[in-house]
């Protein structure tokens, strides 16, 4: 039971990771696109990146 428990907890964590750093290069990417967009004198609404995963969510707001 304990070598179950401890396997789901690792899952967890790297699940929540996984998503944080698809988060990660997904702001990556929105800044790349901004600058070029503001390079070729393009106006753009500041973007918003969204996530159901509150736990990335959480770990991008105290890291």
């Amino acid at each position: 039971m304990a070598t179950h428990s401890q396997r789901s907890q690792t899952n967890l964590h790297d699940h929540c990771a996984i998503r944080y750093i698809a988060m990660s290069e997904g702001v990556r990417d929105l800044v790349w696109l901004s600058e070029l967009c503001k390079e070729l004198h393009l106006e753009l609404e500041t973007p918003a990146l969204l996530s159901d995963s509150q736990a990335a969510l959480q770990l991008s707001q105290k890291p």
